[in-house]
């Protein structure tokens, strides 16, 4: 079944497809039921357009394949089964996409995604190295308690809401090198378990690492921080360098009186107030890198460590555009 136009609604309801199935270019023009299907070997959705809804509730698939599809109304996977690799390449989702509690045990791959409402992963387990590259989340996005066993590449990606990773733990390799974030971030309580890459990454609105813990250290050289920056209680090996390198060499603070710093002991701030490395550049009015002139917080390096003092509040911002 290859480049169908399908024009009414569809049920494939408790069917089982014992070989490969193959919907390459086709489109589901109404609702479609694959509701407790079982795809024992490979299903094909590639460059699909599915406008209504779908219903994959009790659906099990092998390896799948939905790269390039369109999904032009609400999505959901939470219910569904995978038992082997997952391709949703260059996927462009116009509405709310669901994968709250799924198990990915095999590859993932999301590479130029597009998500351009709500997408929420929620206490997703992703078994497989798991690639995001150059994907565009239009709206909020949550990956809430999420586990990433293996590697994982967020290279180039583009937040343009808020982000949520709180509690997530990444098992293996964290890549976020040249990522956008253009709404508030947390990363709180985030475990980095292993090398972390934060390299040239923008936060245009407040990040916080808060309770984040990084045992083998993290690079953020060459990122920028437009805004509130919390690295409360945060966990940092102790050697300052990580690679041989400043954690946050020619990483860029604004030194806006209207910015807070929070940093703790394990993050060493030189008689500026910016941990080693780091230094302040102002930015214009689209945020973008202005030069400096400069000035800086007249904060002694005391007063930077002794934070305990007034701690920032639990409570995450909310995005401020």
């Amino acid at each position: 079944m290859q480049d169908i136009k399908f024009a009414g609604h569809i049920s494939f309801q408790d069917s089982v497809f014992a070989n490969c199935a193959i919907f390459i270019n086709s489109i589901f023009t109404q609702g479609v039921n694959f509701g407790n299907v079982r795809f024992d070997r490979q299903a094909i959705f590639s460059d699909a357009t599915l406008k209504k809804k779908v219903n994959f509730t009790g659906t099990r698939f092998s390896d799948v394949y939905f790269d390039g599809s369109t999904f032009e109304n609400k999505i959901s996977f939470t219910l569904a089964t995978f038992t082997a690799n997952v391709t949703f390449e260059a996927i462009n989702c116009e509405k709310e996409i669901q994968f709250r509690g799924v198990t990915f045990p095999g590859y993932v791959n999301l590479k130029r995604a597009t998500f351009r409402q709500f997408a929420d992963f929620t206490g997703v387990t992703f078994g497989g190295e798991t690639i995001l590259e150059y994907a565009k989340f239009k709206h909020g996005v949550l990956f809430l308690g999420a586990i990433f066993v293996h590697d994982t590449i967020f290279s180039n990606a583009e937040f343009n809401n808020s982000t949520d990773f709180t509690g997530t733990i990444f098992k293996q390799r964290s890549n976020f090198t040249g990522v956008t974030f253009n709404g508030d971030t947390s990363m709180w309580g985030v475990t980095f378990a292993h090398e972390s890459i934060f390299h040239k990454v923008t936060f245009k609105y407040s990040v916080s690492f808060r309770r984040a813990t990084f045992p083998r250290g993290a690079n953020f050289m060459g990122s920028f921080f437009l805004n509130d920056v919390d690295f409360w209680e945060t966990k940092l090996e102790s050697n300052s360098k990580h690679n041989e390198v400043d954690h946050f060499l020619n990483a860029n603070f604004n030194p806006s009186p209207d910015v807070s710093l929070f940093f703790p002991e394990s993050i060493k701030v030189n008689n500026e107030g910016l941990p080693e490395g780091a230094k302040w550049i102002t930015f214009d009015i689209i945020d973008n890198p202005a030069p400096s002139s400069n000035r800086h917080y007249e904060i002694p390096v005391d007063e930077q460590v002794q934070r305990d003092e007034i701690p920032p509040t639990d409570n995450f911002p909310k995005n401020g555009s």
